[in-house]
């Protein structure tokens, strides 16, 4: 509870923080042209950059990622199975009702004989 308390504290500081500087804003002004010819420049260096290229570049990295974890984890899923087989290889218990797979089948048939 106490660190619910004290994440809504944070947040709740950190909007304050921000609201702040949101008002205080638009009282700053660009007194320097030089940095105009900046900001120019780096929107034209990021206007050059192969955007859609390099989302399907990374698109296909991370399905072929994907893909093999998946296929990781089906092997390790594999031979968990086949580590718990040889482990209830071990006898059984007997239980308090001896009774086979056809004595079973039997008894279903004979019951549905009745019907």
């Amino acid at each position: 509870m106490y660190d619910f308390i004290l994440q809504i504290l944070f947040f709740s500081s950190l909007s304050l923080i921000i609201f702040l500087l949101a008002r205080a804003l638009p009282r700053i002004q660009d007194e320097d042209e030089g940095s105009a010819h900046l900001v120019i420049f780096f929107e034209r260096l990021v206007n050059r950059l192969p955007l859609d290229e390099l989302d399907s570049t990374f698109g296909r990295h991370w399905d072929k990622f994907l893909r093999r974890v998946r296929l990781l984890v089906l092997k390790l899923d594999t031979y968990l199975n086949e580590k718990i087989k040889k482990r209830s290889k071990s006898p059984i218990p007997s239980s308090s009702i001896d009774i086979t797979n056809e004595e079973f089948i039997e008894h279903l048939k004979s019951d549905s004989d009745l019907e």
